[in-house]
C-alpha cells in the first residue's frame, strides 16, 4: 500500500525547514542547545541547578504514588467488573500504569529516592496478585493461594 504523496510532501517541508532553521542558528553563532533556558550563564548558579534537580525529584516522587494509587485502582477494577468495556478499559490502564511505575522507578533510581525501591515493590506484588488469579482460592503451581 502506498503512503499518500500529501504526507510525504508535508514531512519533507518540516524536515526542511527545521534543517534551515538550524543553520540558521549555526550561521549567526547562537548556542544550539534546545533548552537556553537552562544553559548556565550570567545570573545562573548552582543554587538554580540544585533546585531544579530538587523539583525534578519531587515530581518523579509525587508520579510514582500517583501511578500506585492508579495500579492498585486499575487492577481492582479489572477483576471487579464483568468481562465489558469497562474491564477492558480497566485492563488497559493496569498495563499502562506499570509502564508508568517501571519508567518513573528508574528515575527516582537515578536521584537514589526511596521512591524507587516503593516502586518495584509495589509491581512485584500487583504482578503477583495478577499470576494468582481472580479466585481467592486458585490452585497455582500445585500450591493453594492463600
Amino acid at each position: 500500500m502506498r503512503t499518500p504523496t500529501r504526507r510525504r510532501g508535508a514531512l519533507r517541508i518540516s524536515i526542511a525547514l527545521t534543517t534551515a532553521a538550524l543553520a540558521l542558528r549555526a550561521a549567526s553563532g547562537l548556542a544550539m542547545s534546545p533548552l537556553p533556558a537552562l544553559v548556565a550563564g550570567p545570573g545562573r548558579d548552582v543554587a538554580d541547578w540544585v533546585r531544579l534537580h530538587a523539583d525534578l525529584r519531587w515530581g518523579l516522587e509525587r508520579s510514582a504514588v500517583a501511578l500506585q494509587v492508579l495500579a492498585v485502582a486499575t487492577l481492582c477494577l479489572s477483576r471487579f467488573l464483568r468481562p465489558c468495556f469497562g474491564a477492558e478499559v480497566a485492563r488497559r490502564g493496569f498495563v499502562a500504569s506499570m509502564i508508568g511505575l517501571g519508567a518513573v522507578g528508574v528515575g527516582c533510581a537515578g536521584y537514589a529516592s526511596p521512591f524507587a525501591l516503593y516502586a518495584g515493590g509495589t509491581m512485584a506484588v500487583l504482578l503477583n496478585v495478577v499470576i494468582m488469579g481472580h479466585h481467592p482460592r486458585a490452585v497455582v503451581g500445585g500450591y493453594v493461594a492463600v
